[in-house]
Parts: structure tokens; sequence; C-alpha cells
């Protein structure tokens, strides 16, 4: 870090990557259901190094501006969940269990920006397992014991138009929700199915019966 801002054209340098990541976040949100973005450090934290002024500066009003989900980062060492502004700050940053284990930890507990957006945290060794469909995105917490200790889950996808068929789109229209829709068409299909199954099954057992007399 100490490189980049002691580099004379460190101005010009920043604003080509943040140029570049405009250009992709830009070309992604198009297309894509979820939208997440990763880097070391955090945006905003209430653990031991808190809030990056740079990132929230620079890099924060670009993930507004196209709908990132989430940004995922390290750094400090806990695990954090805060949700503000309709983005996910995930903290993953104690996975080698190398602390604080006291209130250095939490030391911008009381003057993050984060602070009243705090969905949940811990201290505790652990990982986070990230698993997503069309619908949701889970982010479970785990300790290093296998523990769940929490789970953010994330229920808001774009561009649903890109894989829902014409039916989904009309009964969506009267406000069911995705579950419940999955559910109107799969019970009709399934019921069809089983018909064709079982009219073929008594023409053929009625074929056997027939043949055998």
């Amino acid at each position: 870090t100490e490189d980049i801002l002691s580099n004379e054209n460190w101005e010009t340098d920043k604003q080509t990557h943040l140029d570049w990541i405009a250009d992709q976040l830009e070309e992604f949100s198009e297309t894509s259901q979820w939208l997440f973005v990763a880097g070391h450090y955090p945006i905003i934290s209430i653990g031991e190094h808190g809030d990056d002024q740079v990132l929230v500066d620079d890099l924060l009003p670009l993930l507004l501006q196209h709908r990132v989900h989430a940004y995922l980062a390290g750094h400090d060492h806990l695990h954090s969940h805060v949700y503000k502004d309709g983005l996910h700050h995930i903290i993953s940053g104690n996975s080698a269990g190398r602390g604080p284990w006291d209130e250095g930890a939490t030391a911008f507990l009381e003057t993050s920006a984060a602070v009243g957006f705090l969905e949940n945290y811990f201290l505790d060794c652990g990982f986070i397992i990230a698993s997503a469909s069309a619908y949701s995105v889970n982010f479970t917490f785990m300790n290093n014991m296998g523990k769940v200790k929490y789970v953010a889950s994330l229920d808001a996808p774009m561009n649903l138009d890109l894989i829902e068929t014409t039916a989904v789109s009309h009964l969506k229209s009267f406000g069911l929700p995705p579950r419940v829709v999955g559910t109107i068409i799969f019970i009709p299909s399934f019921t069809i199915v089983v018909s064709i199954v079982l009219f073929l099954g008594k023409d053929f057992v009625r074929k056997v019966v027939n043949n055998s007399d």
C-alpha cells in the first residue's frame, strides 16, 4: 500500500483502475442475476482497522450506482455482515485465528459508518460458505469447528427476465413470490407427465390382457 500511495502517478493510476471497475460493472450489470465485488480491504468495518476513507469516497459510489449486491473483504480479523444503502458488506477475515480477541477486534464498534447497520458479527476463527441460485444467495458463516454461526440471505436478483419464461413473468405479475411461481408451474407439468405415463401404462396392460386371451 505504501508503494502505491508513494507513486507520483498514484492519482492517474487510481482513476485508470476505477474506470476499469466502472466498465466491468456496467457490462456485467446488464446480464448478471448477482453482482459481487471482492477486495482485501473492507469499505466500512467495526473491526480493528475501521473504515477505509479512500474506498468510501472512490469505490463505494460505483458499487451503489451499479446495484452491486455485496462487497466481500477480509483484512480485519473478525467475521461480520453489514447491510447499508442496499449493499451487503461481507467480511471474513479471521480464518487464521490470529486475533485480537479482545475489544481491539472491534475497535470501531461505536464509530464506524457501519454503526446502526450491523446485522451480525463474531470473533471466532472461521470461514464463509457461499451458495447461490437464480433467486437467492446465502453466505453461511461457520466457525472452525463446523458450527453455523450466522446466515446472511440475499433475495433480490437482477435481470430475472433473462432466465424466466413468459409464463413465469405472467404469474409473477400477480405478485406471487418466485417459489410459489415455481410450484404453480411444476404441479401441472408433473400432473401431465404422470397422466401420460398412467395412460400409456393402462393401454399397455390392456394389450397384454388381450394377447393372453
